[in-house]
């Protein structure tokens, strides 16, 4: 019986053992599950909004190395046209000068968190994208004065304004088919102005200039005849370029010549009025330089295209607190998207987040100074798990007009996140006090585009527009 009732003891004992084991076990594992389910996404959390914020700060980086490529390219060219004035009056001079002058930049994307959930949850890596079609912004001129289109290159002859000329020194000869000839001898040199001292009308400001050619006789090394072309929206030409300022095209020899006008920065396309100056000079007594005829080529379209721009480089992660983040470089905008909504990012305020300032001058007019970011390279597809290191090269750019007046301006932005941009702009607008009157701001949700017009209201816009290309590679 003793014996009976020992092992019965020692039994429960080992009953009572097992069960204290399994209840602290039991107590164990909830206390880790409730400090993992406690703790866990707390890290998760902390850690992905840490790396959230490393990469806003790299893509900050990237959009000051682009600024500072931008920089570079600028101060390249005024240390030239220092040097050299040529340079700053013939548009390929510039882009052949910034082309010769590589430059190269880098950043560094983080893409992968520096912790991860302490649970099951698949790592929260970032995919990086390069796509040189999104984002695409044009700047554009619409005339509301005429709706001619014209399917040919009109030309512009001397022979039609023969007596509308103005001789500003010197002494010409025109003949009845509108040669140009130095009176003498003796003689020395003749600037004429045709037509006289306003602008021939092209009845568009939708218009398009082609090349001026010529045909010149008695051109020889004691002789010159030199053009000169500039452009205004205004027929008084009050606001074209300076005759000083203008490039010189030098006609070489005799015979016909020919000189493509949008690599002359007098000359803009969307001017309405064009104004030519022939200057006639000689060192030889025995022969005077003859322009026997010119012409101006011009066409007309439905739509004036002042530069477009297009490119963006987008970062994405699967976030499992921050759902739907992604960070995006756009024409220099910094855009965060995320479930809630998107919005561009303006840390830095020393400069504006979108490359535009605005600002309206005594006169009520609106200066505009914008740059093109125009980001190129193959089609890069989404990496992740590792830092990305994206490469720059400033691969080019133009001076589309500096300080240049137009009846109107456009500015259409087509992205995903037209949004941001429509809420941006309205916000600067109203910082830059513009009024109803000054402009309009249409929102596509279909086509998923912002569109802002600019009037100039009898003043013109007065347009500062550049654009830059960046090659990048990742």
């Amino acid at each position: 019986m003793t014996m009976n009732q020992n092992a019965f003891i020692a039994s429960t004992d080992a009953q009572v053992f097992a069960i204290g084991a399994v209840l602290l076990i039991t107590i164990v594992v909830i206390t880790a599950t409730i400090y993992f389910a406690i703790n866990a996404p707390v890290n998760t959390k902390t850690y992905e909004l840490q790396h959230s914020e490393e990469v806003i700060e790299d893509f900050f980086s990237l959009r000051a190395s682009i600024n500072m490529l931008q920089d570079y390219a600028d101060s390249l060219i005024q240390q030239a046209c220092e040097k050299a004035p040529e340079i700053c009056q013939r548009h390929s001079y510039m882009s052949s000068l910034v082309r010769s002058n590589a430059f190269t930049s880098s950043v560094s994307i983080k893409s992968l968190p520096t912790g991860d959930s302490f649970i099951a949850l698949p790592p929260a890596s970032g995919n990086m994208n390069l796509s040189p079609a999104d984002g695409k912004v044009v700047v554009s001129l619409n005339d509301g004065d005429s709706g001619t289109n014209v399917s040919c290159s009109c030309v512009w002859r001397v022979e039609n304004f023969t007596g509308n000329y103005s001789v500003e020194y010197g002494t010409v000869n025109t003949s009845s088919n509108g040669t140009l000839t130095l009176e003498g001898p003796p003689y020395a040199s003749a600037t004429v102005c045709i037509p006289g001292n306003f602008g021939f009308d092209t009845s568009s400001n939708n218009t398009v200039y082609k090349n001026i050619t010529w045909y010149a006789e008695n051109v020889t090394g004691y002789t010159d005849i030199i053009l000169k072309v500039r452009t205004d929206m205004f027929s008084d030409m009050r606001h074209a370029t300076g005759w000083d300022e203008c490039y010189s095209v030098i006609t070489s020899g005799e015979g016909r010549g020919s000189f493509p006008l949008d690599d002359l920065t007098s000359v803009s396309n969307g001017h309405r009025y064009v104004q030519l100056r022939v200057e006639l000079k000689s060192y030889d007594p025995q022969k005077a330089p003859t322009l026997v005829n010119f012409s101006i080529g011009y066409n007309h379209t439905t739509s004036m295209k002042l530069g477009e721009s297009s490119g963006s480089i987008t970062f994405s992660a699967p976030y499992h607190y921050l759902p739907g983040m992604s960070l995006t470089y756009e024409n220099g905008a910094v855009i965060k998207s995320q479930t809630e909504g998107e919005f561009i990012d303006n840390r830095d305020n020393r400069t504006p987040p979108f490359m535009l300032s605005l600002k309206k001058m005594p006169d009520n007019r609106t200066q505009i100074h914008m740059t093109l970011v125009n980001l190129t390279g193959k089609e890069v597809p989404g990496r992740s798990g590792e830092d990305v290191l994206v490469r720059l090269w400033l691969a080019n750019r133009e001076l589309i007009a500096n300080g240049v007046f137009y009846p109107n301006i456009t500015i259409n932005i087509t992205s995903r996140y037209y949004r941001a941009y429509a809420k941006w702009f309205n916000e600067t607008l109203r910082e830059a006090n513009m009024c109803a009157e000054d402009y309009k701001l249409m929102v596509n949700d279909t086509q998923r585009t912002v569109s802002v017009e600019f009037y100039g209201k009898g003043h013109g816009v007065e347009l500062y527009l550049e654009k830059i290309t960046v090659q990048v590679d990742m």
